[in-house]
Parts: C-alpha cells; sequence; structure tokens
C-alpha cells in the first residue's frame, strides 16, 4: 500500500528539462526510462524503492551509522565521553 508521502516528486520542472534527462538520470542514479515513465522527478529517498537491490548491496558494502558518526567525530578531533564505573556518583 502507498501512502501520498512516499510517492513524492517534482512535477513541474523548467523547459528544456527533457533534454536534460540523462543528466539527472545519472545524477540520481536511476535509469533515464523510469524517469520518462514516472514523468516526474522523485524524491531522493524514492531510490530505495526504484533500485532496492542495489541501494541494499551499496548499504551493506558501507559501515554501519554508528561507525560513520565515530569517523566524522574523529575527523573533527571529538571523542565520545563514556563514563568510567568509578566515575559515577550516586546521589
Amino acid at each position: 500500500m502507498h501512502h501520498a508521502q512516499h510517492v513524492g516528486g517534482v512535477h513541474a520542472l523548467a523547459a528544456g528539462a527533457r533534454e536534460h534527462g540523462d543528466d539527472l538520470a545519472e545524477r540520481l542514479e536511476l535509469p533515464r526510462a523510469l524517469l520518462d515513465r514516472l514523468g516526474v522527478v522523485p524524491s531522493y529517498y524514492l531510490r530505495y524503492y526504484y533500485a532496492h537491490d542495489e541501494v541494499v548491496r551499496e548499504l551493506k558494502s558501507q559501515g554501519t551509522r554508528a561507525e560513520e558518526v565515530l569517523r566524522i567525530e574523529a575527523e573533527l578531533g571529538w571523542r565520545v565521553l563514556v563514563p568510567e564505573p568509578d566515575d559515577v556518583v550516586e546521589v
């Protein structure tokens, strides 16, 4: 069952958008034929539905979100503060 919030897309495009369909398809990582058939530029998150197997392969090849957050924090010079058991104060 599809809900309205999951079928969003840009219906009105500037004149000449059809001639840029190949570029749009490449940037969205979706087949041009799909964009032509839909007649809209789908919201980015709909790629999961239209290219499910490819998206799942990509996600599995990456680390977890937690690993990504730790990597970003390390790049920013942050560190995760985890209290040691001896640091816990009884109130």
